[in-house]
């Protein structure tokens, strides 16, 4: 799978985080010699802080309506 079929299977499956985080993962994963579960991990931790950002920002955007 190509790099840009993995980032939009990425969005497709809602993983916003990951894919906006995929590029420079891998390549500090690449550069720095970690493994692929280390890669992962960064990506997943991506997805995380990604969501729980979209979550403060839609409950600042409902607390001021």
């Amino acid at each position: 799978m190509q790099r840009h079929e993995m980032i939009e299977a990425m969005r497709g499956l809602g993983l916003k985080g990951m894919a906006g985080a995929f590029d420079e993962a891998v390549a500090t994963g690449v550069q720095r010699k970690r493994t692929a579960m280390e890669i992962l991990s960064d990506l997943l931790r991506a997805e995380g802080t990604h969501r729980h950002a979209a979550s403060i920002r839609y409950r600042i955007s409902v607390a001021k309506a």
